[in-house]
């Protein structure tokens, strides 16, 4: 069937599917000018037509077009692994399972029977690979992919109102989402005695969620034209390796989403957060403060980046192939996400940092790593416990370790991190690596309240730290 839009075709076909009809409102439709009406095969209408139709990039990876989708649930073999497609989403799994190497035969088998959804929203079942193969080819034989218009979107409903030839008012239709568009307009009923014509004001949303209200019909038309194409470029899925280190090394990144076998470890890793820092090193803080040391590195290949976290002590962040498949940016809120998967195991990462948290923290960590320091005032409960590390010369290393020593030689070692939490209050944390009343007192959420060149204090519900340069 090809893909034609018959726009004077209309009321015959929207009396049948018993679509809205509003006949006591003819008092309050303005007859339109033929401006305002819509013309057949004109570019606002085939705009119109192609915003309509049915289509699946997502699914592409499945079918090799957008032209016809599976209908979910259905399941795949993706080099010899069993999956289950629920959700759009889980083509994201496909994906990884292609990009965890660079040098292999991808192979994917779609288990039979399932059932297609075309262009048009038409259904059939198909049976093996040939059945798809004639499928796909009509559909492209009939529709024009590449015409295809994803990036604006209608607000439902709209409101269109019906005319006859000496623009007197017939009737109104209310069209609730694209299916019922596309009905509209691709109706087999031949009624060259309506016109049709769009009740302004109406809503369009761009691919980046903005929401503009159109007028008119140039308006609209040129809204069409100007962002048919503003999602064609995948660049939130496609990072290069520079790029994204770049990103991982600006803030500190929260554990947004953590599935591993198939279990949610949100609720588990609530608050953590992971610092990226130079020299392929990571802390993962928890939030009572308990620091995790550990590495971290980034790879490339032909099809992806990946990346390598191991931390001590938190096996289910560890893997060798976290294989990155997306970034958003999303400026109405200014949050950051970064997003991996490992066959079906997920890992998103949400950037936690302020206008200031980069500059705060990058310079405490300079004074930090600056020299040699001692505890110059403690109180614990407002008692005054200072003299309990009396000599102890406390060094803080750029890789994240801190050691105490003595005169004579290093008596503990732990790790210490800084980061700006949400309330924009700029912490210390320590943990240290062995059981002891006396370092343990330190691990505390400490609060930044003022540095100086040779001062850091810091206090946390009362308690009072306060280092000195030696």
């Amino acid at each position: 069937m090809k893909a034609t839009v018959h726009l004077l075709k209309l009321f015959t076909f929207f009396a049948l599917i018993s679509l809205s009809s509003c006949q006591d409102e003819i008092t309050e439709i303005t007859q339109p000018t033929e401006q305002e009406a819509l013309v057949p095969d004109s570019p606002l209408a085939r705009n119109i037509f192609n915003m309509s139709t049915f289509s699946s990039s997502a699914s592409s990876i499945v079918t090799n077009t957008s032209c016809l989708a599976i209908k979910l649930p259905f399941n795949v073999v993706v080099n010899g692994i069993e999956i289950t497609i629920e959700t759009e989403e889980d083509y994201d799994i496909v994906a990884t399972i292609f990009d965890e190497f660079d040098d292999d035969d991808d192979e994917l088998q779609i288990i039979y029977p399932v059932t297609l959804i075309l262009f048009d929203y038409s259904e059939v079942e198909v049976n093996n690979n040939d059945e798809l193969e004639f499928y796909i080819e009509e559909c492209l034989d009939s529709y024009n992919v590449e015409d295809d218009i994803d990036c604006i979107t209608f607000e439902y409903p709209i409101t269109l109102s019906l005319f006859n030839t000496a623009f007197q008012f017939l009737n109104t239709v209310v069209v609730n989402n694209d299916e019922e568009l596309f009905n509209f307009l691709d109706d087999d009923f031949d009624d060259e005695d309506v016109i049709a014509a769009i009740n302004y004001p109406i809503n369009v949303v761009l691919f980046d969620g903005t929401v503009i209200t159109v007028n008119n019909n140039d308006e609209l038309n040129n809204i069409i034209e100007a962002n048919d194409d503003d999602c064609d470029d995948d660049s939130n899925t496609n990072i290069s390796l520079n790029d994204l280190e770049a990103l991982l090394l600006e803030c500190l990144w929260k554990i947004d989403d953590l599935e591993i076998d198939d279990e949610d470890l949100d609720d588990l890793y609530e608050g953590y957060l992971i610092d990226f820092r130079e020299n392929n090193n990571a802390l993962v803080t928890s939030p009572n403060g308990t620091v995790f040391n550990g590495t971290w590195s980034l790879t490339e290949t032909s099809t992806s980046v990946k990346l390598n976290l191991e931390i001590n002590g938190l096996p289910d962040l560890n893997n060798p192939s976290w294989i990155f498949r997306e970034f958003d940016d999303d400026d109405d809120d200014d949050e950051i996400e970064v997003k991996f998967r490992h066959i079906e195991d997920k890992l998103e990462l949400e950037q936690v940092c302020t206008a200031t948290n980069n500059e705060e923290t990058q310079n405490l960590q300079t004074q930090l790593t600056s020299g040699e320091w001692f505890v110059a005032l403690y109180l614990d409960d407002n008692e005054d416990e200072t003299s309990n590390y009396q000599n102890l010369n406390f060094t803080f290393n750029a890789n994240g370790l801190v050691e105490v020593s003595n005169n004579q030689s290093i008596i503990q070692t732990g790790s210490w991190s800084t980061f700006v939490n949400s309330q924009g209050q700029l912490k210390l944390v320590f943990s240290f690596s062995d059981d002891d009343d006396l370092f343990d007192a330190l691990e505390e959420d400490w609060n930044v309240v003022e540095t100086t060149d040779n001062t850091i204090s810091l206090e946390d519900d009362g308690d009072q730290l306060v280092f000195e340069k030696v």
